[in-house]
């Protein structure tokens, strides 16, 4: 009995020394690997953008991803790339090159290199309504994600699928003359969309007050992966009733105004697009003078035609396919307008509007997906 309970503790020690050596054996691998973490070197990423117009809203959307988590990030910008440029990159850290293969396509190259190997991905970005404020803010999310998984080994694009995309790719093709440049722009497909806009309207006639009312607009616009939007609209106004009163008699003034108005988008800066236009129209006045004393017998009411032409410049902000902006004009009416009192016969000058009348739009558009 007495060598039994011995054997029992003897077997109790060994199995307690063989639990304390399991113990020090897991945690010896874990420590290695939180030391081996701890002196990783922090991600290194540089953004070239290829051929994209304006890409500084984008460059702020990217680096707000990375300067969040501590990384190193610079960009640049280029007119075009070679094939070989990414499969025989030779800096360290990643390598990031956005191109715009369609209006409505983002394709991203990157490239890892981590001593003599290097890793590739390939990841395109549906962009439906271009690069407006969402379009951005997708854009950055993927580049930031994927460049991490790229980096921590999580994925990767085989050597043969990488370099697929590369071939129709136009900024990979050999350079062209600048009047090819010009063809190839004159020749890219661009589809015409409606584009419909509801506002209000307002143009100050001195002695006359202000023609103003709601707007309502309708027409056809098209854009190309090089140019800028531009197109044509058909705008009709309901000018609201506008009264002038004197001591004696009144004026009631009402009607339309109707335009075309070619535009053309002149400039943009993210979400914001600055839109320049030609109006030429007509406003059909009806003039109906009324009495107020006794005094004066007031004609019968007339309808008039006034042309004009009208330059305007607004600024409108984008979201998704609506633009809300505001829009200034300076209309220069075609025929002087003036409504005179007769006196024995002889025309007295009474009211006198003004020839050149300064404008405010305010208005809604939205526009059918291209």
């Amino acid at each position: 009995m007495v060598r039994l309970a011995s054997l029992q503790r003897w077997s109790w020690l060994v199995a307690l020394v063989l639990l304390a050596r399991a113990s020090l054996g897991a945690a010896k691998p874990w420590s290695a690997e939180v030391a081996e973490q701890s002196t990783r070197t922090p991600l290194s990423v540089f953004v070239d953008f290829v051929a994209i117009e304006d890409s500084a809203p984008l460059n702020a959307k990217i680096a707000s991803w990375f300067s969040s988590q501590g990384a190193t990030y610079a960009s640049g910008w280029r007119e075009r790339f070679e094939s070989s440029q990414l499969l025989n990159e030779q800096a360290p850290g990643m390598h990031v090159f956005v191109t715009r293969a369609e209006p409505e396509l983002l394709r991203i190259f990157f490239v890892f290199k981590d001593g003599a190997s290097r890793r590739f991905l390939v990841r395109d970005i549906a962009l439906p309504t271009g690069l407006d404020e969402v379009g951005l803010e997708n854009a950055a999310q993927v580049v930031f994600s994927a460049s991490l998984a790229l980096w921590e080994g999580r994925e990767e694009t085989p050597i043969e699928r990488f370099s697929a995309p590369l071939a129709p790719m136009p900024a990979a093709a050999a350079p062209l003359a600048s009047s090819q440049r010009s063809e190839q722009r004159a020749r890219a497909p661009a589809r015409a969309y409606v584009v419909t806009a509801l506002g209000y309207a307002a143009r100050y006639r001195g002695a006359l007050g202000f023609a103003q009312g709601p707007r309502w607009s309708l027409g056809l616009a098209r854009r190309s992966p090089m140019l800028r939007e531009f197109g044509l609209s058909a705008a009709g106004t309901l000018l609201l009733p506008q009264t002038i009163t004197e001591p004696e008699l009144s004026l009631v003034l009402s009607g339309y105004s109707f335009s075309l108005e070619p535009w053309l988008e002149v400039g943009r800066s993210g979400s914001w697009r600055w839109l320049a236009s030609l109006a030429a129209g007509v406003d059909v006045l009806s003039a109906s003078p009324r009495a107020v004393g006794a005094q004066v017998a007031p004609g019968s009411a007339t309808r008039h035609w006034d042309p004009f032409l009208a330059p305007r410049f607004g600024a409108y902000f984008q979201w998704a396919q609506l633009s809300f902006g505001l829009a200034f004009d300076l209309s220069a009416q075609i025929v002087g307008r003036h409504y005179d009192i007769s006196e024995a016969g002889e025309p007295q000058l009474w009211l006198q509007a003004w020839r050149i009348r300064p404008g405010l739009l305010v208005e809604v558009l939205w526009r059918e997906r291209p």
